[in-house]
């Protein structure tokens, strides 16, 4: 395969743009901090569930509306670490889907957040903290989603 030279007509027209490369740069790294914090988040929780039956398993002597209660809360905190690793890694492959993907997720997930203590009658904003590692991630999209779903094309490997 020849390489093209300035002097062809076509050159400098056919340039690829790897959807990657469309992110900012402080998008790329904060795409890296969010799956690792997301993976942190999903395995910190399945040691904590762990730690909580084995040392206090007597405390879990429940009702059970109170037991599905426990763990429905911890599963959605373990679903979320998920939700957090999944939005940015499908933004790093450079799926052609991933932007569309990424806002019906989050807002599936930012949307009991946002809610739950508004019916608990409680102003805890610490449940609310982790949106905030997904803002930065949601504005990147909405700078690129544009040309991000019309020009680029996925990363790949070589």
């Amino acid at each position: 395969m020849e390489q093209p030279t300035i002097f062809e007509d076509n050159f400098g027209l056919k340039t690829i743009r790897h959807r990657r490369l469309l992110l900012p740069l402080w998008a790329r790294i904060y795409c890296w901090i969010a799956m690792i914090s997301g993976v942190t988040i999903a395995i910190s929780i399945l040691f904590y569930i762990n730690y909580i039956l084995e040392n206090y398993s007597v405390s879990l002597d429940l009702n059970p509306n109170q037991k599905i209660a426990f763990f429905i809360e911890y599963f959605y905190v373990f679903l979320l670490g998920l939700v957090i690793f999944i939005v940015p890694f499908l933004l790093w492959m450079g799926k052609k889907w991933a932007i569309r993907f990424n806002w019906i997720v989050s807002a599936l997930f930012t949307l009991p957040i946002v809610l739950v203590p508004l019916f608990r009658n409680n102003s805890e904003i610490s449940s609310t903290l982790p949106i905030l590692l997904l803002l930065p991630i949601w504005i990147a999209q909405a700078l690129i989603q544009k040309d991000w779903e019309t020009t680029a094309t996925p990363a790949t490997r070589k």
